[in-house]
């Protein structure tokens, strides 16, 4: 028929409707993988586990009359400047009033890591910290020693700001909200529900979170890659997904309909990639089991933002470097920049190859 159903989550569509999950091979075998149930079971572009059901990607809308999906976005030209400095003053003050803005009527909360991304925010906090709660969560696998609990613990005692490492308590989950986790998720994953119980529901339902979440649109994270050298096998590798047939043929999808916008203009193919299908459906996964527990607002999620920060020369972005993100820090929250950021072995041998491209001119914009 031509009634058109929506709502907040696939999962209240099927139930409402009674409708079964797909029996379709491909899309069973997608959602069996490994990877895929261990990040959350999360979707790959349009794709639901439900039959029939399709959610709406990134920079598209549904024409509710026709029932068509069309793009609205990108629709102007990237043109991408070296005269940095007018760019990012622009986009920390964004930054800054954002939060500003959203503190007036709210309670927040930030997480803080040791990256690169909860850090920045965590900068464009510095006016308004004394109305923060400031927080890290000690995951079952986080040990003590991890760097992502003893760099913001110094930072915390350093600039004397209110913080605390969030810990999972014993006690059992409560029925209801079991019940509501259930009845809202097409995948029910213990060990995630008891964590969002525990870190969000059960003490901080009142507050706003602002995690990080999106910023890595603008690092380079699957590099700089001409749009000839990009296929389909290529970007469903970055995912460690170039086994199944399902993904490569709707990336290869997602590369005939991209490539004249990237082409017209000037936007690098795999920074659309990250943003599209990292970010539009890995990357909000957590955030809609979490939804029943806690409100949340992505501090980057912006396009006039996205815009500016994608006009910065790529010099600036690789993932291991994040100059920018630094420069961003010290307009915002220079001390910060002072503390350790995560690394390891195989971070600091690819920091040190992009430095190295960077000297080449290979990040020749």
């Amino acid at each position: 028929n031509s009634e058109i159903y929506c709502s907040s989550q696939p999962a209240l569509i099927s139930r409402i409707l009674n409708i079964p999950k797909s029996s379709d091979q491909l899309i069973k075998d997608y959602y069996d993988m490994p990877i895929v149930a261990n990040q959350g079971h999360y979707g790959i572009r349009d794709i639901t586990v439900y039959k029939g059901i399709k959610q709406l990607t990134s920079n598209k809308y549904l024409d509710l009359k026709t029932g068509n999906i069309q793009r609205f976005w990108p629709n102007k030209e990237n043109r991408i400047s070296d005269n940095t400095e007018p760019i990012l003053k622009s986009c920390s003050s964004m930054l800054q009033n954002f939060l500003i803005n959203a503190s007036r009527d709210n309670e927040l909360m930030i997480p803080l890591t040791c990256g690169f991304d909860s850090r920045t925010v965590m900068a464009a906090s510095n006016r308004i910290n004394d109305r923060i709660f400031y927080y890290t969560n000690k995951h079952r696998a986080l040990h003590s020693d991890h760097q992502d609990l003893c760099v913001p613990k110094m930072i915390a005692e350093a600039l004397e700001i209110n913080y605390k490492v969030l810990t999972l308590e014993d006690d059992k989950t409560d029925e209801s909200f079991c019940d509501a986790y259930f009845n809202n998720n097409a995948f029910f994953d213990e060990n995630r529900m008891a964590e969002i119980y525990s870190f969000y529901f059960k003490h901080y339902q009142q507050r706003i979170n602002i995690p990080g979440n999106f910023s890595e649109v603008t690092r380079l994270t699957f590099g700089l890659r001409g749009i000839k050298r990009i296929t389909a096998k290529r970007l469903a590798k970055f995912l460690k997904m170039d086994a199944i047939r399902l993904v490569t043929e709707k990336f290869n999808e997602w590369i005939e309909e991209i490539t004249p916008y990237c082409l017209k203009y000037n936007y690098n193919i795999t920074d659309l990639f990250y943003w599209e299908e990292r970010m539009g459906n890995w990357g909000t996964q957590y955030q809609m089991y979490k939804d029943i527990a806690q409100d949340e607002f992505f501090l980057f999620n912006s396009r006039y933002l996205m815009e500016q920060l994608l006009s910065i020369p790529y010099k600036y972005r690789p993932n291991y470097i994040n100059k920018m993100h630094v420069m961003l820090m010290r307009l915002m929250w220079p001390e910060l920049t002072k503390f350790p950021f995560k690394t390891d072995l195989n971070n600091r041998f690819k920091s040190l190859m992009q430095k190295l491209k960077v000297m080449l001119g290979l990040y020749n914009k």
